[in-house]
C-alpha cells in the first residue's frame, strides 16, 4: 500500500530539490507549513513570516506570480520573495 505524501515532506522535498527555503501559506495568508531554515538570515525570514502573515493585504497578482487551481486543494498561488524585507 501506498502512503501518502505528508504536506511537511513534500515542502522539505521541494526545497531540496529547487535549492530554495519554503513557506506555504492558506488562502488567508497564515503559514501551514514551511522547510527546514539553516541558516540565521532564513531563521529570521521565517520569523517574520510566522509573527506577521496574518496582518498582511491580499496580494496583488502581477509578474512574477504564478496561480493555478488544483483539483482537491483550490487556488494555489506561489511567489518569490527575494526581498528580504518581504
Amino acid at each position: 500500500m501506498r502512503r501518502p505524501v505528508d504536506l511537511h515532506d513534500a515542502v522539505q522535498d521541494l526545497s531540496e530539490a529547487i535549492s530554495r527555503r519554503l513557506i506555504l501559506l492558506d488562502a488567508d495568508w497564515r503559514v501551514i507549513a514551511y522547510s527546514i531554515h539553516e541558516s540565521t538570515v532564513d531563521r529570521d525570514r521565517l520569523s517574520h513570516v510566522l509573527a506577521h502573515s496574518d496582518a498582511w493585504p491580499p496580494p496583488t497578482f502581477s509578474d512574477g506570480v504564478f496561480q493555478t487551481t488544483i483539483d482537491g486543494l483550490g487556488r494555489v498561488v506561489m511567489l518569490s520573495l527575494s526581498d528580504p524585507r518581504q
